[in-house]
């Protein structure tokens, strides 16, 4: 039984997890903490408010938000050496193409676009490279399959 603040008993955490990840059967989105409060109330005689809820479930949704940004790493460290071996391909091919280009603007913008591609290898390569994950996981998702989707064999190509 709770204390007088209103704190969940630790034997709850889990399962108050658990149900936190499944869908609301009537709305189709998952539960609200105060959907939580109210199934702690009804199930477990647990009175607590949705405040309480988010304080508990806190720690578990923190560490399921780093296992997925770890697991997103390290996909993304496995792809990253063909990703590099295809970045010098393009970066190789841009350098010909400023050697043939007609113009000089022509020749200004893939010099200009081997310089950016240069400066992205040497941050990835020195660790400096900030990349920020953020947005819904269907957003997320879309992001992962164009960050790992095949190159246009172009670069010049717009």
């Amino acid at each position: 039984m709770p204390d007088a603040r209103g704190k969940i008993p630790e034997g709850l955490h889990e399962e108050l997890f658990a149900l936190s990840l499944e869908l609301n059967p009537a709305t189709g989105l998952p539960y609200a903490d105060k959907d939580l409060a109210a199934w702690l109330k009804s199930t477990h005689g647990v009175e607590a408010s949705h405040d309480s809820v988010t304080r508990a479930l806190r720690p578990y949704r923190k560490a399921a938000r780093e296992a997925r940004l770890e697991r997103v790493r390290v996909r993304a460290s496995e792809d990253l050496p063909g990703r590099i071996t295809a970045h010098g391909t393009l970066m190789d091919q841009l350098l010909v193409d400023a050697k043939a280009a007609k113009t000089v603007a022509a020749r200004v913008k893939a010099i200009g676009e081997h310089r950016k591609g240069i400066d992205s290898l040497a941050r990835i390569a020195s660790g400096t490279a900030d990349v920020s994950v953020s947005g819904t996981a269907s957003g997320l998702a879309e992001f992962l399959a164009s960050a790992f989707s095949a190159r246009p064999s172009d670069p010049m190509e717009e």
